[in-house]
């Protein structure tokens, strides 16, 4: 269950957005040279968008891991 209020679901995604762009330009420019990510939006965005699906496959991997465990646990207490 999430407890957390609208108001800070959406800051937590304003942050994570904040993260996922900051990290794509150091990243890129790391990899590319000084500036490359400010003339390449695009893989900005890609890298965004990859990070962004990466971190929710996990969280929904990890929801139906602890979904199942506890299914089994409630079922051998039965």
């Amino acid at each position: 269950m999430v407890t957390a209020s609208y108001d800070t679901l959406h800051s937590q995604a304003m942050k994570s957005a904040d993260d996922y762009f900051n990290n794509a330009v150091k990243t890129i420019d790391e990899s590319f040279g000084e500036w490359y990510a400010k003339g390449n939006p695009t893989l900005i965005y890609k890298y965004m968008e990859i990070a962004s699906r990466e971190y929710t496959e996990a969280v929904q991997m990890k929801s139906m891991e602890e979904m199942d465990e506890k299914y089994w646990k409630d079922l051998n207490e039965k």
